[in-house]
Order: structure tokens, then sequence, then C-alpha cells
């Protein structure tokens, strides 16, 4: 039951409605997981992600992740989780022991070791965002979401062919994130007319599949479009499929921290 959660929770799905029912099967199978055996450290820690990335309980994810530990300190899924957690609530050095801790515990997984990257990323420590990504391609470089991370490092670095090279190979990922990714990337380095075109081609996407509004924000962002970026920020909130809770840390958003609209974002995110 307990993998059957994940298994629901790491799919994507064709239309919002599919997205929710996913996001109910996965709690359903979890309180199951649990009712069968309360001692497992795996539905616990899954219980956080999805507090932390569906219902945007801050409180509930960190007391699942802490009883994952709890109860199997050697799960590397929990320290993962938890130091990821952990970084986006601006904990910096918690959330890098944490995910360090998982790497011990863990140390041939490369979305730990993508992961990694992300921490340094969100620590703004770019270059270690960019010698972490690599190492982690060096296990495998086919792994998509390490070439993410390093995109966008190298976009933050203002290595922006490098980062656009990064971002086209992201083929593993759902079209519209690739499409979005790539489209973030074009608009930082002043390409405008590409990420426009790759808004167009989300919009196109979003007559056939759902496209969820953070994609097309990711760009709007790329753009600085600050009144685009707040507007569709309505439609995150109303979706509720993609967690916001990297707003207060992310570097992509320090061009909104000063917008007092921006604060309001975070209010209404429970982050402030």
């Amino acid at each position: 039951y307990a993998g059957w959660a994940d298994a629901e929770l790491f799919q994507w799905g064709n239309s919002l409605a599919e997205v929710k029912e996913r996001f109910a099967r996965s709690k359903a199978a979890l309180q199951k997981a649990t009712e069968l055996d309360e001692s497992l450290a795996a539905p616990h820690a899954t219980l956080g992600l999805l507090a932390m990335n569906v219902d945007w309980d801050w409180a509930e994810a960190e007391r699942h992740y802490r009883k994952a530990i709890e109860l199997d300190p050697n799960y590397a899924t929990a320290h993962h989780w938890y130091g990821e957690f952990l970084t986006f609530m601006g904990r910096f050095d918690e959330g890098l022991a944490e995910m360090k801790r998982a790497q011990e515990l863990d140390p041939l997984s490369l979305i730990i070791s993508t992961d990694l990257a992300k921490i340094h990323f969100m620590r703004r420590d770019f270059a270690a965002a960019v010698e972490q990504a690599k190492k982690t391609l060096e296990l495998d470089p086919n792994f998509t979401m390490a070439h993410v991370w390093l995109g966008f490092a190298y976009s933050l670095q203002g290595r922006h062919a490098e980062a656009i090279a990064e971002l086209e190979n992201t083929r593993g990922l759902p079209p519209l994130w690739t499409t979005s990714y790539l489209g973030y990337a074009q608009a930082r380095a002043g390409q405008r007319e590409a990420a426009v075109a790759a808004l167009k081609k989300l919009e196109s996407m979003s007559k056939e599949t759902y496209v969820p509004a953070l994609s097309l924000v990711l760009v709007y962002v790329g753009l600085d479009d600050k009144d685009k970026v707040f507007q569709l920020y309505d439609r995150v909130f109303a979706e509720r499929t993609v967690s916001v809770i990297d707003l207060n840390v992310s570097p992509g958003y320090d061009a909104l921290r000063s917008d007092p609209r921006f604060a309001e974002l975070l209010r209404r995110a429970r982050l402030q």
C-alpha cells in the first residue's frame, strides 16, 4: 500500500481532475498502510510528502518526516525528503545535514545526489550545485533531473548558453515541464521570442492535457513580467497541484521579493 501510494503520487495526469484523483488514491493507500502497520517508516515519509506538496501543511509534513526517521533512522528516503523540507523552510544547515545523511545511507541514489544539488541551489551556492549535478551525471549521463538543476544553476550564474543546452536534455520529463524549464532559461538569456513561443506551446498543450499554472509562471518569471506572475498565482492557489513551498527560498523568485504582492503570496502559502 505504501508503494502504491508513491506510484500514484509520482504520476502526472491529463486533467486537473485526474491529478486530484491520484492524490486522493495516494492518501487512501497510506491510510490503509498505517492501519495495517503503524510501525512502518515508509508511509509516514510519504504522508510528509503529501502534506508538503499537496496539502501545504508544513507542521504536519515535519511531524510525519520526524516520525518516519524515529521509526527507522536508516531509511534514506525520509532523510532525503525531510532535508528538502527543511531547506524550503529556510533551515538550510539542517536541510543540508539531512540530505548528506540520506546520501550516506544510499550513496548510489541518483535522485538524492541530484536533490543535494538542488539544496546547494536554494542556498545560492551555485558553484556547489553545478559540481554536485555533474557528479550525478557521472553516475548516469541520462538522468534528467540532474540536467534540470545543472541548467538552473548555470542560468543563475549567467552561463545562459550552457543552461539552455542542459535544459534541452530534459526529454525524459513530461513535455510541458521541458517546455517550461527551457522557456525560463531562454527568457533569462534574453531570447524573448523563444520564451514567448514556449508560452504559446504551453497554451496549445493545455487544450489536450493538464498544464499547471506554475509551468507558465516560471516562464513569466524569466521574462520579468511581474504582473502576469502575480495574476497566474491565483490559478496556482486554486489548483493546488504543485507545491509553493519553495517561494520563500528559491533564488528564482528574488526579483519579485521587493514587490508588496510577494509578501501576500507568502501569507497565502502560510510561509510568513
